[in-house]
Protein backbone atom coordinates (compact mmCIF):
# COMPACT_ATOMS: atom_id res chain seq x y z
CA UNK A 1 0.00 0.00 0.00
CA UNK A 2 1.23 3.54 -0.54
CA UNK A 3 1.83 4.78 2.83
CA UNK A 4 3.73 8.24 2.68
CA UNK A 5 6.19 9.32 5.09
CA UNK A 6 5.94 5.97 7.11
CA UNK A 7 8.46 5.00 9.24
CA UNK A 8 10.21 1.76 8.05
CA UNK A 9 9.68 -1.22 9.60
CA UNK A 10 12.27 -3.66 10.63
CA UNK A 11 12.50 -7.17 9.85
CA UNK A 12 12.78 -10.25 12.61
CA UNK A 13 11.32 -12.62 14.91
CA UNK A 14 7.77 -12.17 13.77
CA UNK A 15 7.55 -11.23 10.43
CA UNK A 16 6.95 -12.08 7.09
CA UNK A 17 10.95 -11.80 6.02
CA UNK A 18 10.55 -12.56 2.52
CA UNK A 19 8.26 -12.62 -0.79
CA UNK A 20 8.74 -14.94 -3.51
CA UNK A 21 7.23 -15.39 -7.13
CA UNK A 22 7.51 -18.38 -9.57
CA UNK A 23 9.58 -18.08 -12.64
CA UNK A 24 10.83 -21.15 -14.65
CA UNK A 25 14.04 -22.85 -13.03
CA UNK A 26 15.78 -21.72 -16.76
CA UNK A 27 14.64 -18.16 -16.58
CA UNK A 28 16.92 -16.94 -13.14
CA UNK A 29 19.85 -16.14 -15.48
CA UNK A 30 17.39 -13.63 -17.53
CA UNK A 31 16.05 -12.30 -14.41
CA UNK A 32 19.80 -11.65 -12.63
CA UNK A 33 20.64 -9.59 -15.96
CA UNK A 34 17.30 -7.82 -16.54
CA UNK A 35 17.98 -6.55 -12.35
CA UNK A 36 21.49 -5.42 -12.93
CA UNK A 37 20.85 -4.09 -16.06
CA UNK A 38 18.05 -2.10 -13.59
CA UNK A 39 20.23 -0.65 -11.48
CA UNK A 40 18.74 -3.20 -8.97
CA UNK A 41 21.29 -4.92 -6.44
CA UNK A 42 20.20 -8.71 -6.92
CA UNK A 43 21.94 -11.80 -5.30
CA UNK A 44 22.16 -15.29 -5.65
CA UNK A 45 21.06 -17.47 -2.67
CA UNK A 46 21.71 -20.82 -1.81
CA UNK A 47 19.46 -23.10 -3.52
CA UNK A 48 15.89 -23.95 -1.25
CA UNK A 49 14.43 -27.25 -1.60
CA UNK A 50 16.36 -28.04 -5.12
CA UNK A 51 15.42 -24.60 -7.16
CA UNK A 52 17.31 -21.79 -8.05
CA UNK A 53 17.18 -18.54 -5.59
CA UNK A 54 17.35 -15.03 -6.50
CA UNK A 55 16.98 -12.44 -4.05
CA UNK A 56 16.65 -8.53 -4.20
CA UNK A 57 15.25 -5.48 -2.33
CA UNK A 58 12.18 -3.55 -3.15
CA UNK A 59 12.62 0.33 -2.67
CA UNK A 60 10.55 0.24 0.88
CA UNK A 61 13.56 -2.78 1.67
CA UNK A 62 11.04 -5.59 1.33
CA UNK A 63 13.17 -8.89 1.01
CA UNK A 64 11.66 -9.94 -3.10
CA UNK A 65 13.02 -13.31 -3.82
CA UNK A 66 12.27 -15.31 -7.68
CA UNK A 67 12.59 -19.05 -7.07
CA UNK A 68 13.42 -20.87 -10.57
CA UNK A 69 10.72 -23.41 -9.61
CA UNK A 70 11.27 -26.63 -11.46
CA UNK A 71 7.17 -27.53 -10.81
CA UNK A 72 6.28 -23.98 -12.11
CA UNK A 73 3.87 -25.36 -14.32
CA UNK A 74 1.81 -23.89 -17.35
CA UNK A 75 -0.28 -21.26 -15.98
CA UNK A 76 -2.21 -18.74 -17.83
CA UNK A 77 -0.14 -15.73 -17.96
CA UNK A 78 -1.33 -12.71 -19.43
CA UNK A 79 0.34 -11.30 -22.12
CA UNK A 80 0.87 -7.42 -21.15
CA UNK A 81 4.52 -7.37 -20.85
CA UNK A 82 7.49 -7.91 -22.88
CA UNK A 83 8.85 -10.66 -20.74
CA UNK A 84 8.96 -13.97 -23.22
CA UNK A 85 6.06 -16.27 -21.71
CA UNK A 86 9.50 -19.20 -21.11
CA UNK A 87 10.91 -16.13 -18.92
CA UNK A 88 7.56 -14.82 -17.28
CA UNK A 89 6.58 -14.76 -13.92
CA UNK A 90 4.33 -17.53 -12.78
CA UNK A 91 2.94 -16.17 -9.98
CA UNK A 92 3.68 -16.27 -6.22
CA UNK A 93 5.20 -18.99 -4.69
CA UNK A 94 5.95 -18.50 -1.21
CA UNK A 95 6.27 -16.41 1.94
CA UNK A 96 8.89 -16.65 4.36
CA UNK A 97 7.95 -16.34 8.47
CA UNK A 98 10.72 -15.74 10.68
CA UNK A 99 10.26 -17.08 14.24
CA UNK A 100 11.90 -18.15 17.14
CA UNK A 101 10.55 -21.63 17.26
CA UNK A 102 8.06 -23.09 14.47
CA UNK A 103 5.42 -25.64 16.52
CA UNK A 104 3.11 -22.92 17.34
CA UNK A 105 3.05 -21.65 13.70
CA UNK A 106 3.02 -25.13 12.40
CA UNK A 107 -0.38 -25.53 14.60
CA UNK A 108 -1.94 -23.09 13.02
CA UNK A 109 -0.92 -23.59 9.28
CA UNK A 110 -2.01 -27.68 9.61
CA UNK A 111 -5.37 -26.75 11.01
CA UNK A 112 -5.67 -24.49 7.82
CA UNK A 113 -4.97 -27.23 5.52
CA UNK A 114 -1.19 -27.28 4.87
CA UNK A 115 1.42 -29.87 5.81
CA UNK A 116 5.07 -29.84 6.74
CA UNK A 117 6.81 -30.42 3.11
CA UNK A 118 10.43 -30.54 4.54
CA UNK A 119 13.30 -29.08 5.77
CA UNK A 120 16.46 -27.37 5.04
CA UNK A 121 18.75 -26.40 7.92
CA UNK A 122 16.56 -23.95 9.88
CA UNK A 123 14.02 -23.50 7.18
CA UNK A 124 10.85 -25.86 7.52
CA UNK A 125 8.21 -25.94 4.47
CA UNK A 126 4.30 -26.40 4.59
CA UNK A 127 2.73 -27.07 1.37
CA UNK A 128 -1.29 -26.71 0.73
CA UNK A 129 -2.53 -29.95 -1.08
CA UNK A 130 -2.16 -30.06 -5.33
CA UNK A 131 0.14 -27.51 -7.23
CA UNK A 132 -1.52 -23.90 -6.96
CA UNK A 133 0.85 -20.75 -7.20
CA UNK A 134 1.51 -19.81 -3.98
CA UNK A 135 1.40 -23.00 -1.77
CA UNK A 136 4.43 -22.49 -0.18
CA UNK A 137 4.95 -20.92 3.56
CA UNK A 138 8.42 -21.43 4.61
CA UNK A 139 8.83 -21.06 8.27
CA UNK A 140 12.57 -19.74 9.17
CA UNK A 141 13.48 -20.15 12.57
CA UNK A 142 16.25 -17.32 13.63
CA UNK A 143 15.89 -17.19 17.32
CA UNK A 144 18.99 -15.43 17.53
CA UNK A 145 17.34 -12.49 16.19
CA UNK A 146 14.98 -9.49 18.11
CA UNK A 147 11.69 -8.89 17.47
CA UNK A 148 10.22 -7.21 13.96
CA UNK A 149 8.46 -4.19 13.66
CA UNK A 150 5.78 -3.50 11.05
CA UNK A 151 6.65 -0.19 8.89
CA UNK A 152 7.22 0.36 4.92
CA UNK A 153 9.33 -2.26 3.62
CA UNK A 154 7.59 -4.81 5.54
CA UNK A 155 4.35 -6.98 4.99
CA UNK A 156 1.54 -6.57 7.73
CA UNK A 157 -0.67 -9.33 6.46
CA UNK A 158 -0.57 -12.31 4.54
CA UNK A 159 -4.33 -14.02 2.85
CA UNK A 160 -4.79 -17.42 2.77
CA UNK A 161 -7.37 -19.81 1.08
CA UNK A 162 -8.49 -22.91 3.76
CA UNK A 163 -10.56 -25.83 2.45
CA UNK A 164 -13.45 -24.54 4.80
CA UNK A 165 -14.41 -22.21 7.22
CA UNK A 166 -13.77 -24.45 10.30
Amino acid sequence: FAWPRATRGSLGMGETSALAFSVPATAIDFWEQRLLSAGVPAERADDRFGDPVLSFGDPDGMRVELIGARDSGEHRLPRTSDIPRERAIHGFHSVTLCEAGFESTAKVLETMGLGQAGQENNRIRFAAQGNQPGRYIDVLVQPQLIYGNMGAGTIHNIAFRTPDDA
